[in-house]
């Protein structure tokens, strides 16, 4: 997963499964950490971090490459959204 923190950021949203609250050494996990403590959450988010259990990380993990395969295969399908939108939109007639 990503490691590198972005540089000028005035929005970030962890997307996918690389989270602060559930995981260290995550992406711009600074400025999360940083902005969680002014906040009255900071208690339990880092409860969340150190009480994310191994089998939720190993489910991560899982999902992590299914989410990949369904990537690759989008990538090289040949009958893409574009496709069929274009096809669509030959096939209307005014």
């Amino acid at each position: 997963m990503e490691t590198r923190p972005s540089t000028h950021q005035s929005l970030i949203h962890f997307n996918l499964f690389a989270k602060p609250w559930h995981y260290t050494n995550v992406a711009n996990e600074s400025y999360f950490w940083n902005y969680a403590k002014q906040t009255p959450y900071y208690a339990e988010m880092r409860t969340s971090l150190l009480t994310y259990s191994e089998t939720a990380k190993a489910a991560d993990k899982i999902n992590f490459q299914r989410i990949l395969k369904v990537a690759e295969t989008q990538a090289t399908a040949t009958n893409t959204f574009r496709q069929i939108r274009d096809q669509n939109r030959e096939e209307v007639v005014i």
